[in-house]
């Protein structure tokens, strides 16, 4: 029995020991321990290239005003429409004009002072008077698919301390109509001023020489030809007087080279004060454009005048067979040359 007790007592020892005993599995670092592979994704098949999609530009301002900073680079100036105006044609081949990309209107107010040292009548007499000029300016662009019309109109009066210029008023107005289609090209120019004095000198190299509200904002359009308007000479300086002169041109390309030009103009001059000769003018005229090269143009042109003065009942014609030579830069007239027989 004895024994048997020693046996059991030896058994609860050896349990009670391992029961309070971690197996060493459970002891072991974990770092150690061996870590199943992981299974690996499949690798991605390439994907055929998809075209890539075309960025659109942003839709630029309906025009683009230049600053006032000299040093802006030319990129950013604002591009001009090249004149495409023909060598026979009424108007004055010019530089271009800025291309205008809506329509618009733009009102205006304007003052002008000039001082001079003598009189209008009495130059080598010291007399100091000045003469102030006070305007309301309108332009229009108006555009669309085929066609564009443009206005510019100036409209005031001015006060002057020499009694012989006084007070007086005066109105400028210059408009063009125009259609365009693929091939030809008609245009409607008027220009209408009232002033009291030639227009020629008037307003002495300020912005009182040309209607509308000037710089950037007015509409810019090649004006008509001297031969075109009614002659105010310096003989005639003196006075308020009307002018009007309205032209039709029809411009069409016959070949890819050439091109006619056809124009009829109206014009007439009456002044108010007595002692001055009213007149009237009508200008027919047919000319052909032919490009020489890509800059060089030559032209023909036949023009026929009729001048009428009705107050003392004359009347004269003459006719014109001349021929033009003209060189573009960049679309720009860059010279011009023309040899006439009348």
């Amino acid at each position: 029995m004895k024994t048997l007790r020693k046996y059991l007592n030896a058994a609860l020892v050896v349990a009670a020991v391992a029961w309070t005993v971690p197996p060493a599995a459970f002891a072991q670092d974990t770092s150690t321990t061996t870590q199943e592979p992981t299974q690996q994704e499949p690798e991605a098949q390439p994907q055929p290239a998809q075209p890539a999609q075309p960025q659109t530009a942003p839709k630029p301002a309906g025009r683009q005003y230049g600053t006032l900073n000299d040093d802006e680079p030319e990129s950013n100036a604002q591009q001009l429409t090249p004149d495409a105006a023909p060598l026979t044609g009424a108007l004055i081949p010019g530089v271009g004009s800025p291309e205008m990309r809506h329509s618009y209107w733009v009102p205006g107010f304007q003052y002008g002072n000039f001082i001079r040292s003598s009189k209008e009548l009495q130059p080598f007499v010291t007399d100091w008077n000045t003469t102030n000029f006070i305007a309301g300016n309108l332009s229009v662009l108006q555009s669309w698919s085929h066609s564009q019309f443009a206005m510019n109109y100036s409209g005031g009066g001015s006060f002057s301390t020499d009694e012989f210029i006084g007070n007086s008023a005066y109105q400028q107005l210059s408009a063009v109509q125009k259609f365009v289609w693929r091939k030809a090209q008609f245009s409607i120019i008027d220009q209408f001023s009232y002033l009291p004095e030639t227009q020629f000198g008037f307003g002495s190299n300020s912005s009182l020489v040309s209607a509308g509200v000037g710089g950037t904002f007015a509409p810019s359009f090649a004006g008509l030809q001297p031969t075109y308007q009614p002659n105010q000479t310096i003989f005639a300086a003196l006075g308020s007087r009307y002018s009007n002169s309205i032209t039709t041109q029809l411009e069409e390309k016959v070949s890819t080279r050439g091109a006619i030009s056809l124009t009829a103009s109206y014009g007439l001059l009456h002044f108010v004060e007595p002692g001055n000769i009213d007149s009237n003018d009508v200008i027919l005229s047919a000319g052909y454009d032919y490009l020489l090269t890509k800059n060089d143009s030559i032209g023909v042109l036949y023009r026929y005048s009729a001048y009428q003065y009705p107050e003392i009942r004359r009347r004269f014609t003459t006719t014109q067979r001349n021929w033009h030579t003209g060189e573009r830069l960049r679309g720009v007239w860059h010279c011009s040359y023309l040899w006439a027989l009348s």
